[in-house]
């Protein structure tokens, strides 16, 4: 608010130019930035009751975004989204659904940088939304890094209760175990879609709402 203020007082006054008042234009910008994510940090931290309700993954996406964004950027790591326009809603908690893509994109840039991106290797993260080709019957999200990969001795295991692959004091082992408890518990799947030492590829899928399905 403060930045804002400033800004406004500032274009009032005749004797700025135009080139003076370029930097308070851009305080201007990263002050709404700012407050775009903390408004929104508050709608997801605060604690409720596990109420359904139908849910646009796609914004839930966005939102996850808004959060991580400049720390991916700070990192060297792209993060792309190719959402799918007009993607049905499913039935779940939006606050949940939010924390599952949250955690897979935590995870991705965690692999990334273990794969030891910088400078000269980007890192990059793709994350796209879908219908199911097979009966258009859920919403599928990708997550997709180009980090180190997981192993074939461990990949079976990572969605087990305190399984971690990462040093002592970095992961607890409970991230993927909690976002698959959600998942499951929105009737939904999620899985390991693809993996090797290109990158790893995380699927999850929400089946559409009823409601919804019922109205086409």
């Amino acid at each position: 608010m403060v930045g804002i203020f400033i800004s406004n007082s500032l274009k009032k006054a005749s004797e700025l130019s135009g080139d003076r008042l370029e930097p308070l234009a851009l305080v201007e910008t990263n002050t709404k930035r700012m407050m775009n994510i903390i408004n929104h940090l508050r709608i997801f931290s605060r604690q409720g009751k596990e109420v359904f309700t139908t849910v646009d993954v796609n914004a839930s996406i966005e939102g996850c975004r808004l959060m991580v964004g400049e720390q991916f950027r700070l990192r060297n790591i792209e993060l792309k989204l190719d959402l799918m326009e007009d993607a049905p809603k499913v039935m779940g908690n939006p606050n949940q659904v939010e924390q599952v893509v949250l955690n897979l994109l935590t995870n991705a840039k965690d692999a990334i940088e273990e794969r030891g991106a910088g400078a000269k290797t980007p890192g990059v993260v793709n994350v796209s939304t879908r219908l199911s080709e097979k009966d258009g019957a859920w919403v599928e999200v990708l997550v997709q890094d180009t980090g180190k990969g997981i192993s074939d001795t461990h990949v079976g295991r990572i969605f087990e209760p305190f399984f971690t692959t990462k040093e002592v004091g970095k992961g607890t082992g409970l991230g993927l175990s909690i976002s698959y408890g959600i998942v499951k518990s929105h009737n939904g799947a999620m899985a390991v879609a693809e993996t090797g030492s290109e990158g790893t590829t995380f699927r999850i899928r929400f089946p559409v709402s009823e409601s919804i399905k019922d109205m086409g």
